[in-house]
């Protein structure tokens, strides 16, 4: 996929080979290169306070990714609606192969030589496995949580990207998943516990069937954390 702009936190990153002059209105990106306005959504006023929750929340966000230096990336995606705000997480399927196999995940993925920028994978992966297009006029990404990385392969360095949606995406999962869960953003915290992995006691959120522990548990923890303070 060529990356030509988009708008992060308000701020427009354009790719190095399209000449783009900058603005500060929100637009939607298109492939080929030129710059198409975002359609309006219509909102009702509960959904205008929660854009405006995520409008502090984008302030506490980062927005500099290239100085990340992230080696994978993976998409942070809430759901807006009246009532709730969903986080979508995906279970990968179980492969000896992958070190997170079976897990409870968020979209995403390694860097690769194609990338024009950590950016443009976090784009790609994320359409590769759920068909979410990031470029799309219902989403808006707000920025990064900051690096971090996985204590099973401390070695790769692992962005989020925090994004909203303004509609429910159609979710075609990819090879390497088996299946999707929204969950509601501040429900994680009431579902705090402890689970065994490996003969080990680690923190997870537990959330009826799914556990969530690990990288994906440390993001949502910090993410939960700079959310919960915003609203």
């Amino acid at each position: 996929m060529a990356l030509a702009a988009i708008v992060l936190n308000d701020q427009l990153f354009v790719d190095r080979d399209v000449n783009v002059p900058p603005f500060r209105q929100r637009q939607h990106a298109p492939r080929h290169g030129h710059i198409i306005p975002a359609q309006p959504v219509r909102r009702s006023p509960m959904l205008q306070i929660k854009r405006n929750v995520f409008e502090e929340l984008s302030k506490k966000l980062e927005s500099d990714f290239e100085r990340q230096n992230a080696d994978a990336a993976v998409a942070l995606l809430v759901r807006l609606e009246d009532e709730t705000s969903k986080i979508l997480l995906v279970k990968r399927v179980k492969n000896s192969s992958d070190p997170w196999s079976g897990d409870m995940a968020l979209p995403g993925g390694k860097y690769a030589p194609e990338d024009r920028s950590i950016l443009q994978t976090v784009i790609r992966e994320t359409n590769e496995e759920t068909g979410i297009d990031l470029l799309a006029p219902y989403c808006r990404l707000l920025g990064t949580l900051g690096v971090f990385r996985s204590t099973r392969r401390p070695e790769l360095k692992v962005l989020p990207f925090v994004g909203v949606l303004e509609k429910v995406p159609s979710i075609t999962l990819g090879g390497e998943l088996e299946s999707y869960i929204w969950i509601e953003a501040t429900d994680l915290t009431k579902s705090l516990g402890e689970t065994k992995i490996e003969g080990s006691i680690v923190p997870a959120f537990i959330v009826g069937k799914h556990v969530i522990w690990g990288l994906t548990f440390r993001i949502l923890g910090s993410f939960t954390r700079r959310f919960l303070t915003s609203v």
